[in-house]
């Protein structure tokens, strides 16, 4: 938690000190003045339907802030005289600053990045709750995903004295985020959990999004370690792009932290063997999915660069119950419904289907909204997808959004049967047409891009 003088907190955030007492003393931060906090500093961000910088008066007269980060000049004159006030050219750019500054101060802790096309949230929450479960670290992380540089910036400054360890998320979704990102996280420890075809409208090429991720290592120093999935392509170009230690996890024979007799069980969770150097134990995990393997392994890679037991962390592996909107699953009156609406692309779809696929069921339906920003390819992919949607042998397919109508008349075009497949335009249409059709025994995989909204569909069938 913030807790500077004014001048500090100017010189971190690369601005100046329009008005104020130098050394006030701030502590805390808020950005919404709908949580205020007594006596901190109020960042005015900008958004597409928002100007903070409006609500800046407001923040110092009626919610007590001791001092504001402006970037407009105009909204400094409307302040009380007795209000600090800090200006620079982009808040946000001043807020990754600030942060930065919190992160150096800190450097004794423990620092964890987590970056991938897939996996970096779940990977983020199984490793904090290994470090707070099985190790007893008291771990501050980032909130649902807060992985850009508003929550990035958030994630950091919320770390005070009495953490042992941070565990930070780390996205993006154009060239460059990542290292701007990354120097202020500077982990210790960083994770790649995969890169795959996501956000192409700006990358163009997976190995784009590879380099990209890869920049996460950038500010890393010779004593600090990077975890790689060996069973990525790009496994030798991150490891040529890494400063210090390397620790690899995967099915590969010569990955470091390796899972070996994978077994799904009823459930759609798995069961499988690790193995690390002559170490062996046996894990059963609580999440489904054949894809959370390779998450569990990477935790286990990440505890072991940073001195953990190798039996410990995997005992903290199998009291972890996931996370919402990934993967989640509920059973609700006689049948099951898999909640996987927070996002979606090639890859994280593709293994959803093979967990649904694995799961026992009496019949199968997938609710199946639009992928996003994958640029020109966009078609291909949902052709892609509508093929692999045919092979899963489903009872119905019911489609949310113009590109995922693309995959169900591919699905039709694969062999699926034209009278199985429903072509939605809402959400909420497609609960009411699927609703009906439902039985004891049946499961239902909803998966679709965040702002395709299919989180409404689960809604309604839990309801039901």
């Amino acid at each position: 938690m913030i807790a500077e003088p004014l001048s500090q907190l100017a010189k971190a955030a690369g601005g100046k000190l329009l008005r104020g007492r130098p050394d006030t003393l701030v502590r805390g931060h808020y950005s919404d003045t709908r949580t205020p906090v007594q006596g901190a500093l109020f960042v005015a961000l900008r958004g597409e339907n928002f100007d903070g910088n409006s609500f800046a008066r407001e923040a110092i007269t009626k919610f007590g802030a001791a001092a504001v980060l402006l970037d407009c000049a105009e909204a400094a004159r409307a302040l009380p005289e007795n209000a600090g006030a800090i200006l620079v050219n982009d808040t946000r750019e001043g807020y990754l600053g600030i942060a930065a500054a919190h992160r150096t101060k800190m450097n004794a802790k423990l620092w964890f990045g987590v970056t991938g096309s897939v996996g970096k949230s779940t990977t983020k929450e199984m490793l904090a709750h290994v470090l707070q479960n099985a190790v007893h670290l008291n771990v501050h992380k980032a909130k649902g995903s807060f992985n850009n540089a508003v929550g990035l910036s958030h994630t950091v400054l919320g770390l005070s004295d009495e953490h042992d360890a941070a565990v930070l998320e780390l996205g993006t979704n154009h060239p460059g985020e990542i290292r701007q990102l990354a120097q202020v996280a500077r982990p210790n420890i960083a994770i790649i959990t995969c890169a795959a075809e996501a956000h192409l409208e700006t990358f163009k090429t997976v190995e784009n999004v590879a380099r990209e991720k890869a920049d996460v290592f950038f500010h890393q120093s010779e004593s600090d370690a990077a975890i790689l999935n060996a069973d990525s392509p790009y496994l030798a170009l991150w490891r040529g792009l890494t400063k210090g230690k390397v620790l690899t996890y995967g099915q590969a024979e010569d990955a470091d932290v390796r899972a070996k007799y994978i077994r799904i069980d009823e459930h759609g969770c798995a069961e499988f063997m690790v193995r690390c150097a002559d170490a062996i134990a046996d894990c059963h995990l609580r999440v489904p999915g054949l894809h959370q393997v390779s998450n569990a392994l990477a935790v286990i890679a990440a505890c072991l660069a940073a001195g953990i037991p190798f039996t410990t962390a995997v005992r903290g592996l199998a009291t972890f119950d996931g996370i919402a909107r990934r993967f989640t699953v509920r059973y609700v009156r006689g049948f099951t419904l898999i909640d996987d609406a927070y996002n979606a692309n090639p890859a994280s779809f593709s293994a959803a289907l093979e967990t649904l696929k694995s799961m026992q069921a009496s019949r199968r339906f997938v609710v199946a909204g639009d992928m996003l920003e994958l640029g020109g390819d966009s078609a291909a992919y949902h052709l892609k997808l509508g093929q692999s949607l045919a092979s899963c042998g489903l009872a119905g397919l019911f489609t949310v959004g113009d590109a995922a109508s693309l995959a169900g008349a591919s699905a039709v075009g694969h062999g699926m049967r034209k009278s199985q497949w429903i072509p939605c335009a809402t959400p909420e249409e497609a609960a009411e047409a699927l609703k009906p059709r439902l039985q004891p025994g049946d499961v239902i995989l909803v998966k679709g891009s965040h702002s395709i909204h299919l989180e409404k569909c689960c809604a309604i069938l839990e309801a039901r």
